[in-house]
Parts: structure tokens; C-alpha cells; sequence
């Protein structure tokens, strides 16, 4: 049963209260009218796509969809609510004129009665049964939604999160093992080159007898062989210096952070946007709504029973029935009823980014430039908790690498994106595993719109008129040595006749698009520049140099729409040595703090219409920017902006 045949209904007893509240004062055979009791009936039985009426001027006249918003179901209970307390009232008036007066014959109130009974018992309560499915039906298509927010294949097997635990896991276990190798070994050291072993042939003379500092330093060599075999043969096989181990398990932390902080800021995002803990809290109040409207409705069938049943026909017995008082506000509430199932499924923990089955928190990361948080990395994970120990291990002193900035961004799917299959839900918030899951029927970056694929509708071509004024001097109100010139001819290259341009001003005249300019040394675009100058005012000096632009071209390009992403390395790009984990920045339009040592780069277009073009400044916050912009694509090493001198970069969206 949809909302909308019981909009109707509410309607439909609007009217007859109010026609009862008028003609209270008449015979109540008026208050019971059939013809409006017939109008109810079909009112839930009639065509459920038919619009509600438009004759009757009341604030809530818009048709009511299933999926319409929980507000739109607050104000059909508010109306049913108001419509049955209606009822009990015009109930009560007749309860009153049956007490007051009850001579003659009530026949046409019994039907009239029975007919009303027969229309709360098989329109209203089975509206308030269908609205109970219906409210469990959408909780569970929601929490469907919700469950798939966790992404568990990150965390499964074969998953990015669990391959990287597993990695974690595997140069945890090998840089454990060569600290173990290496305290056996130093022990063996120093112990060898002691005076105790250094024995001279008087020292060793009883037969049959080893000098006891001997026996130490056999079991010192013993240890440290046993050691050193275990560190060669521990995955992966072979021996090195300690520190590259130690450089190897912190990279891998450092990437296992990264997936893991995606997958839970990915799944926290996905669950805010479904809303599931919203609709279950109004879905709760929804169901005390229904269970108190159904015990009003049991009250007022049980009130009109008590009245059929004093109607019995019998004038002689009519008047004392009359007078029995019912029992009917004694019905209590049946708390069994409108019970809903709204249990919240379990996704991954993410509360404060803690490791699924472990107690370190992943925001607790190496880092060669904050001590502070170095020596909470060392204390987090080379200590006893992960079965480190002073006699048996040397205790690493310092972090050998830096874990990389990591941020995530909400990605809200464009209206332009369309036809996008089911699978494309997961990136719409797991952006950073684009490319991880896909299979030979299915590549995440050709269907869906979050990796840089799917249907995205064309944009309109741009369509604008422009005006560009030019300057011999400077741009007003400062001195512009004579009147400017003006030129609106769009697509053609048009010969200046002011000499030593020096300032210019590009202008928007109608229609869509994003009005450029370009300029050239010579006529007819001879010497064209590379620079194109946009909307807005180009002051004294000019970036394409004063006094020598010969011709101009206005041109309607489309608005660049784009979302961007940099990819840095501190050394070559893949696959060739990165030097440590990749750092990723989709940030629009604001200076980024980056890592130091950035030695390659990466642009990439994600979505969007125009260019993505990222610039770069040695200092924080842009101080420091230089002149080169690197558009889309691959800048490996060395950069055009020079190696490990990045301090910020800002991406942007040009036109393309």
C-alpha cells in the first residue's frame, strides 16, 4: 500500500470531521454519512498513481513515494494522527447524543458504524502493516548499502591491505631476525677480543682441560652461527647490514599505513553518506508511532463495537445498553507489534585507524625529521609487544625513513556520469584501489567515473562572446598613455594598431565558455606565443614581454572542470627504484605541504573536462614558486624545476 492512497484517506476524514464538527448540532445520522465512508473505501482501492486533489487548498497536496524523504512520512503520521483523534471526537459526540437521547431507531448509524469498522480494520491498520514492511524492506536495502562500504576484499585475502599486512609481516620478522644475529655476533666480538680469551700456551696446560673462558666464547661462536644461519634462511633469504632491513620493514609500514588509512577513511566516508545510524534512529520513532496509532485504532474499534453492540435493534433493551460504560482505555500499547530489525552490520575496525586484531595505532608512523614521533614508532614496534629484547636484540636508536603525508578526500560522483555497473559503488569511495581489483571483464579505470573512466556525458561546447582591450601603458586608473584599443572578432587572428602593448584587459561579453587570448610577434599569428592569457586584467609587465605583440586571437575554450592527481617519488618513477613508498595529492587549487626529496613526478587527469597542470614552489604555501608548470603525464628524473628542492605544489585545472 503506497503512500499516496492513504494521502487520500487522510483527506477523505479530514472532510467528513469537519462535516461531523459542523452538524454536531443535527442528527448524527449526519455525522456517519455513507456516501463519505463509500469515498474512503475507494480512496485505498482506486488507481495508486493517481494525483491527490488539487481542490482543497492544504500545505501537504504533492503525491507521497515510498522513497520520498522521512520527513514527508513524519507529516503523513502528523495528518493520520490528527484525522484519528478527529474520529474519537466525533465518536464521542455520538456516544454523548446516544446517552442523552436514546429513543428511536439507530439502524442507519449501526451500518453506518459497521461500515466504519470495517474500514479501519482493512485500510488504516493495513496501512500501518505495509508502511512496517516497507520501513524494514528500506532499512535492509540500506544496510546492504552499508556493508558493502567496509570493501572487505581489502582486508581478505589477495586484498591491498592484507597483501601489504603480509609484507609488513615478512620484513618485521627478517629485520627482527638480523637484530638477533647482530647481538649474538657483537657479543662473539667482544667477547673474542677480550684479555680472558686471549690465552697464552701457560694458560692452556692441564690435559684434557678447556680454559673456561674458552667454553664461553665456543658458546658465543655457537650462538652467533645459530643466529646468523636463522637470519640467512628467514624470508627473504640472505644477509645484509641491519640498517637496510630496518629501511625495508619501515617502508613497508609505511605503505601498509597508507592502504589501511585509505580502506577506513574510504569505509567511514561511505557509511556518513549512507546515513544507515540516521535511519535507524528514525525508523525507531516511526515504529512507536505505529504501535500508539494502533492502539488508538484498537480504542475506536472497540468503541464502535460497544455501540453496535447497545444497537441491537430492541428498543426496549437500547436505552440500559446504552448506559454500560466500555472498558476501551484500558487497551495498553502491544509493544510486540511494528517490532523492526534494524541491527547495524560490522564492517573492518576503523576507530581511530587502529589495526584490525592489533593495539598500534597507524597514525603512529618512522620519521627521520620528527623525533617525537620516531621514538613512538621505535617504542610501538621494537619493543617487548612484538617480542623484542635488549639481551637478544640491538634495539634499533634512530628511524631510517619518513612515512609520507597521507590525506583522503570525498569524491562525489557527477551528474554527468552515467551508466556507470554496480562494481563502480566500491571506487566512488575507494579511489586509491582503482586498478587493484580488476579482472578480464572488468577495468575499473574504462567503467567508472571515480578512476577516470566510465560514461561521463559530453560537456556543451562552449559558446561566448569576448572583448579584449589592450594598452600602450599601464591599466587604469594609473597613466595608460593614450586610449586603448578594442578588439571582439573571435577566431581570427586580428593585427594590433597600437604599438608597445604593455597591459590588457580579456572580457566576458555573453554566453558559456572561458574566453583566452593568444598573441603573436607578427601579423596573422606569425611568432605565436605559448602563453594564453585568460578572463580578467593583465598588468604592466606582461608575461609575454611589452612592445612586442603584432597580432591577437580571442577564443571560446570550454571551462576547465577537472579532478587531478600527483603522484611524487624521491626517485625514479616506477618500475624503476622509487627510493621508498609513492605520496599521492589530489588537492584542487591549494598549496600542499610535500615530503622532502621529490625527485619525479606523476600528473594524472581522474575526471573532468581540461588540463591538469601542477606547480611547484621550493617553500611552504607556494613561497618560493617557480615559473615551469608540469602538465599531464610522466616527469621522471631529473625535473625541469631541479631534484629534492619541493617544498609545496598546488594542482590546478587549465583550459585546455
Amino acid at each position: 500500500m503506497r503512500l499516496l492512497a492513504t494521502w487520500q484517506v487522510f483527506f477523505t476524514l479530514f472532510f467528513w470531521v469537519a462535516s461531523s464538527t459542523l452538524d454536531s448540532q443535527h442528527d448524527c445520522a449526519d455525522d456517519f454519512d455513507n456516501t463519505v465512508l463509500m469515498q474512503t473505501t475507494l480512496a485505498f482501492t482506486r488507481d495508486r498513481d493517481l494525483e491527490p486533489s488539487h481542490e482543497h487548498d492544504h500545505a501537504n497536496t504533492a503525491e507521497l513515494h515510498r522513497d520520498a524523504s522521512l520527513g514527508n512520512h513524519a507529516d503523513s503520521n502528523s495528518i493520520m494522527e490528527t484525522a484519528v483523534q478527529s474520529m474519537s471526537t466525533t465518536i464521542g459526540a455520538l456516544e454523548h447524543k446516544v446517552h442523552q437521547d436514546p429513543s428511536g431507531s439507530w439502524d442507519e448509524q449501526a451500518f453506518t458504524l459497521s461500515s466504519f469498522r470495517t474500514t479501519i480494520v482493512d485500510q488504516l491498520q493495513v496501512f500501518l502493516d505495509n508502511e512496517h514492511d516497507q520501513d524494514q524492506a528500506e532499512f535492509i536495502n540500506r544496510a546492504q548499502q552499508h556493508s558493502s562500504c567496509g570493501g572487505n576484499r581489502r582486508w581478505e585475502a589477495g586484498g591491498d591491505v592484507a597483501t601489504a599486512a603480509a609484507e609488513l609481516a615478512r620484513w618485521r620478522a627478517k629485520h627482527q631476525a638480523c637484530r638477533s644475529s647482530e647481538r649474538a655476533w657483537r657479543t662473539y666480538k667482544t667477547t673474542a677480543i677480550s684479555p680472558p680469551s686471549c690465552a697464552s700456551e701457560s694458560d692452556i696446560s692441564t690435559s684434557h682441560v678447556v680454559l673456561a673462558a674458552h667454553v664461553t666464547l665456543a658458546a658465543f661462536v655457537g650462538a652467533a652461527q645459530t643466529r646468523a644461519q636463522a637470519y640467512d634462511l628467514t624470508d627473504p633469504a640472505g644477509t645484509r647490514e641491519c640498517p637496510l632491513d630496518q629501511e625495508q620493514f619501515e617502508d613497508h609500514f609505511c605503505a601498509w599505513r597508507a592502504a589501511h588509512f585509505y580502506a577506513c577513511a574510504a569505509s567511514q566516508d561511505c557509511i556518513a553518506q549512507t546515513g544507515l545510524t540516521a535511519l535507524r534512529h528514525e525508523l525507531l520513532i516511526r515504529s512507536g508511532n505505529r504501535r500508539s496509532l494502533w492502539r488508538t485504532l484498537e480504542i475506536l474499534l472497540c468503541r464502535v463495537g460497544h455501540l453496535l453492540g447497545s444497537m441491537d435493534g430492541d428498543a426496549e433493551t437500547e436505552v440500559p445498553d446504552f448506559n454500560t460504560t466500555d472498558n476501551c482505555s484500558d487497551i495498553l500499547e502491544d509493544q510486540t507489534k511494528f517490532v523492526l530489525d534494524l541491527t547495524i552490520p560490522t564492517i573492518p575496525e576503523c576507530n581511530d585507524h587502529i589495526a584490525v586484531g592489533g593495539t598500534t595505532s597507524i597514525l603512529v608512523a618512522p620519521s627521520m625529521v620528527d623525533a617525537a614521533m620516531c621514538t613512538q614508532f621505535r617504542e610501538a614496534n621494537y619493543g617487548a609487544v612484538h617480542g623484542w629484547d635488549q639481551a637478544q636484540h640491538v634495539i634499533p636508536s634512530a628511524c631510517e625513513t619518513t612515512c609520507p603525508a597521507i590525506s583522503y578526500t570525498t569524491w562525489v560522483v557527477p551528474a554527468a556520469c552515467s551508466n556507470e555497473p554496480e562494481d563502480c559503488r566500491f571506487y566512488n569511495h575507494h579511489r586509491d584501489a582503482c586498478g587493484l581489483y580488476d579482472t578480464a571483464s572488468f577495468i575499473a579505470e574504462d567503467a567508472c567515473c571515480a578512476c577516470g573512466g566510465g560514461a561521463i556525458a559530453p560537456a556543451p561546447a562552449p559558446d561566448c562572446t569576448c572583448q579584449v582591450t589592450d594598452y600602450n601603458g599601464d591599466l587604469p586608473p594609473l597613466n595608460t598613455k593614450g586610449p586603448p584599443e578594442t578588439h571582439t572578432t573571435m577566431d581570427q587572428w586580428v593585427t594590433t594598431t597600437i604599438e608597445g602593448i604593455s597591459s590588457l584587459i580579456v572580457t566576458k561579453l555573453t554566453g558559456s565558455g572561458a574566453c583566452t587570448l593568444r598573441v603573436a610577434t607578427g601579423t596573422a599569428g606569425a611568432g605565436v606565443m605559448a602563453h594564453v592569457y585568460g578572463e580578467g586584467e593583465h598588468p604592466y609587465p606582461l608575461t609575454t614581454g611589452n612592445d612586442n605583440i603584432g597580432s591577437v586571437r580571442l577564443e571560446c575554450a570550454p571551462v576547465p572542470d577537472c579532478t587531478c592527481q600527483v603522484t611524487d617519488s624521491i626517485g625514479h618513477l616506477p618500475p624503476l627504484d622509487t627510493q621508498g613508498p609513492l605520496e599521492y595529492h589530489t588537492t584542487m587549487d591549494q598549496w600542499v605541504t610535500t615530503r622532502g626529496g621529490i625527485s619525479s613526478l606523476i600528473v594524472t587527469k581522474l575526471t573532468g573536462s581540461g588540463a591538469c597542470t601542477v606547480r611547484v614552489a621550493t617553500g611552504t604555501a607556494g613561497e618560493g614558486a617557480m615559473p615551469h608548470v608540469y602538465g599531464e603525464g610522466e616527469h621522471p628524473y631529473p625535473m625541469t624545476t631541479g631534484n629534492d628542492n619541493i617544498g609545496s605544489m598546488r594542482v590546478e585545472c587549465a583550459a585546455e
